[in-house]
């Protein structure tokens, strides 16, 4: 089974933790990206044998953090994958911000590239461990010469070196959106998660 045909029953949402956050006929109207009146969710009674599609899931147009408090929770999808996400996501932006002539900095592209040999299976996770401080070390610089969009930019990379490939994934993306708040980047990153889960084995 493809891990976009693998399903999460509310009983998977209960032991997740979703419902200190949200109500159960909240997270029923998640794969609809509808956002439901308490009121009416004290009404809803919901069997924890209730499925949803992961695809379904993440394809979903309910808001976005939403997806990532998901893609957060170790055990929900590959540890791979977010990894992946967060590569792609870093990358991007660093890309953008190169083009707006904002930010080129040789110890955040090295981050990446070490980022991507992980990925191969070059390197081992702990081998990241001086590049997120180099990057650390690079927002500290960007911060005090008062650059905060170069700033932003070297978190997104320091967050995809994160030694846990899901506090790197959602905090990469938080980044991401931090410095790109419109439709067409949140549409991105949307799809660049999308696409990496339905083309999971």
């Amino acid at each position: 089974m493809s891990l976009s045909d693998q399903t999460l029953s509310i009983a998977d949402f209960r032991r997740l933790g979703a419902f200190e956050l949200y109500h159960e006929a909240e997270v029923k109207a998640f794969v609809a990206g509808k956002d439901i009146a308490a009121d009416a969710a004290a009404q809803e009674e919901i069997s924890d044998d209730l499925c949803f599609r992961l695809g379904d899931m993440f394809a979903s147009p309910t808001k976005f953090p939403r997806l990532l408090w998901l893609a957060r929770r170790p055990g929900l999808l590959p540890e791979q994958l977010v990894r992946q996400f967060a590569f792609e996501v870093a990358s991007e932006c660093l890309n953008r911000l190169s083009k707006e002539g904002v930010l080129s900095d040789i110890r955040l592209t090295a981050g990446i590239a070490a980022v991507k040999a992980h990925l191969k299976g070059e390197r081992h996770v702990r081998s990241l461990e001086p590049l997120h401080r180099a990057a650390v070390q690079a927002r500290l610089d960007h911060q005090e010469h008062a650059c905060e969009r170069a700033s932003d930019g070297c978190h997104a990379v320091e967050a995809a070196l994160d030694p846990s490939a899901y506090e790197a994934a959602a905090e990469t993306a938080y980044a991401f959106l931090g410095l790109f708040d419109d439709t067409e980047s949140e549409a991105w990153i949307r799809t660049c998660l999308r696409e990496l889960i339905q083309n999971a084995d």
